[in-house]
């Protein structure tokens, strides 16, 4: 399948980069088939920081969510795949250093998740070295 495939009854994917943003958000949350507490507590503290997210609820931004998810028959990775287009240049790092704090804010098994933070990683074109040393910076930072 490719990035801008048809779902939800032959409409290609439109998305605000906000949406695809919270989409992505949500992707490397559920990962790991939960949302732990820290988990939720990140999403909630960074909702109320990014920009992007201003004018929107975490309502809304979760039911559009619900839609892109159904419409990839709930696999995390289509869903990054198909929103990481929608990411501004200068918003891709911040985006994969976001994801990164949510992956290693808690102490679960990372397999899932790594695999959709390689997936967000190449889906936002960055640098492999950039992206891994954002990585240990962030488990570091989770070891504090």
């Amino acid at each position: 399948m490719g990035l801008f495939d048809k779902f939800n009854n032959g409409k290609k994917l439109e998305l605000t980069e906000a949406e695809a943003v919270f989409c992505i958000f949500l992707s490397i949350i559920y990962a790991d088939g939960k949302m732990s507490d820290d988990e939720m507590s990140g999403l909630g503290y960074y909702f109320s920081k990014i920009k992007l997210f201003k004018k929107m609820t975490i309502s809304e931004l979760f039911s559009e969510f619900q839609k892109v998810f159904k419409g990839f028959e709930y696999n995390t990775e289509k869903v990054v795949e198909s929103c990481c287009p929608f990411i501004s240049a200068e918003n891709r790092l911040p985006v994969f250093i976001y994801c990164c704090d949510f992956v290693y804010s808690d102490s679960t098994e990372k397999p899932n998740e790594e695999r959709i933070l390689e997936k967000i990683m190449y889906g936002l074109t960055l640098d492999e070295n950039l992206a891994e040393n954002v990585i240990q910076i962030m488990k570091r930072k989770s070891q504090l």
